[in-house]
């Protein structure tokens, strides 16, 4: 049989709905996908190695924060059309697509770790077979697929782009977005060979309602992923840098950058943080620099913008501690309270969450660090777990400092004076996401310390 031939097989399949999906990686990505493939109408498999995500799934229990995924589990699963399996191999020989959602952390020198993805595929090689499917979407740098992923499948004996299909295909999702699920987002494809990339492209298509991107190959397409995540850092890196700077220029960055928001063109607003949190936008960068040293060639901006993310907490500490200095205080004995730890609003997510690296220093420097946070149950810190509180009103009681570090929506109904009345006389607000007026929290009561602000007397 040739490979046309498969590539026939494989769009009747697709067509019918008798394709068999096996999706490796049931995390934030794998589960809205596997939920997609069957509300879709194929028979899906979600595989993880983790048993209470297996668990989960079986009893239609959504453990990520995705509207879609909670609202359309229990469904699926009562009807048999998706199913959790903790066995990798069994997964693999009665799939005909084969999904990898896997993570590709950082190690512990800053270097790219495919080792969960080059595990998996060392596992199922030997159940490639001719007719089926693989298609990477874990962020990887360019190249992954056609020179890592591809020759330990291809130890089955079997050609990708001849006996089986390869492809990439960059998971684009956004943890608790209102707007955006794995449905409606563009979804970017690019195969080892043309008629991987038509294929991979016609199984999203009966899938998403979005709209479906083929570009040239597997290389283009991991390197969709890694400039869309590195064009946000390196803005990320550069507002930060401004808010250092309008702090010392007596400017209110956030204005700035609501007035500039105005131009209808050549302007896309990013605002100042204590870092970069999640899965992806932290690492990726990461990602592009070790490529580009792989070839020679050194990411100078890239760089530059880590050394000034890496900075900001320094940054945060060193200005905290300036203030206190000015009002006959100090950090060491303080009782600060985290307002979020999550990485981002609305979500329970702490993946590299900027609030680490502040609880890490602000217990460091002898501080007793509190923190309040509706979504999340804990963090771990070098110095043990930090929990958060059952309630605002415990964190916050006899607090010297308050630090907003995620712009959870349900802290707008924080009435900030009854909040100034549980705290010492005069706590600092330390507000990292230009959250609060300093108007409204100095009428409260608070002394306020804003990033990308001036200091406030």
């Amino acid at each position: 049989m040739t490979d046309r031939e498969y590539l026939k097989d494989l769009r009747g399949m697709i067509a019918a709905r008798k394709a068999t999906v096996g999706v490796f990686g049931a995390g934030y990505v794998g589960l809205p996908l596997a939920c997609a493939f069957a509300g879709a109408g194929f028979t899906t498999i979600a595989c993880d190695t983790e048993n209470r995500k297996v668990d989960a799934i079986r009893q239609g229990i959504s453990y990520v924060e995705d509207q879609y995924v909670v609202g359309s589990l229990p469904r699926l699963v009562n009807s048999g059309i998706l199913s959790a399996e903790s066995d990798p191999i069994r997964v693999a020989s009665v799939a005909d697509f084969h999904i990898i959602t896997l993570p590709t952390p950082l190690n512990e020198t800053g270097e790219p770790d495919l080792s969960y993805v080059t595990g998996l595929a060392e596992t199922i090689a030997g159940e490639i077979r001719p007719g089926v499917f693989v298609i990477l979407e874990s962020s990887v740098y360019p190249g992954t697929t056609e020179e890592i992923l591809k020759p330990i499948l291809e130890r089955s004996g079997l050609k990708a782009g001849q006996h089986f299909g390869l492809a990439h295909s960059p998971e684009r999702i956004s943890p608790g977005s209102k707007r955006f699920d794995i449905r409606t987002t563009a979804k970017v494809v690019g195969g080892v060979t043309p008629e991987c990339t038509q294929i991979a492209a016609e199984l999203y298509a009966s899938v998403l309602s979005a709209p479906i991107v083929p570009v040239s190959d597997a290389r283009t397409a991991e390197s969709v992923k890694m400039l869309e995540n590195t064009y946000r850092y390196v803005n990320i890196a550069l507002v930060d840098e401004l808010a250092i700077l309008h702090e010392q220029l007596g400017i209110d960055l956030f204005e700035v950058i609501a007035a500039a928001s105005t131009k209808p063109f050549g302007f896309q607003a990013f605002y100042p943080g204590p870092g970069v949190g999640g899965h992806c936008i932290p690492k990726d960068p990461h990602y592009l620099s070790f490529r580009a040293h792989q070839v020679g060639q050194r990411l100078k901006l890239v760089e530059a913008s880590q050394e000034v993310i890496k900075g900001m907490t320094h940054h945060i500490i060193r200005r905290l501690s300036d203030r206190l200095s000015g009002r006959a205080k100090v950090i060491r004995g303080s009782n600060v309270v985290l307002l979020g730890l999550a990485f981002k609003e609305e979500v329970s997510d702490t993946r590299n969450s900027p609030s680490i690296a502040l609880a890490e220093r602000l217990e460091e420097l002898g501080a007793t660090v509190r923190a309040y946070d509706p979504f999340v149950e804990s963090i771990s810190t070098r110095r043990g777990t930090l929990r958060s509180t059952k309630s605002l009103e415990l964190a916050v009681k006899d607090a010297d400092i308050l630090v907003l570090v995620t712009a959870h929506a349900l802290y707008r109904a924080i009435d900030l004076k009854e909040l100034a009345s549980k705290t010492r006389a005069g706590a600092t607000i330390v507000d990292l996401r230009g959250f609060w007026s300093p108007q409204e929290c100095k009428s409260a009561g608070f002394d306020y310390l804003g990033l990308g602000r001036p200091d406030c007397d």
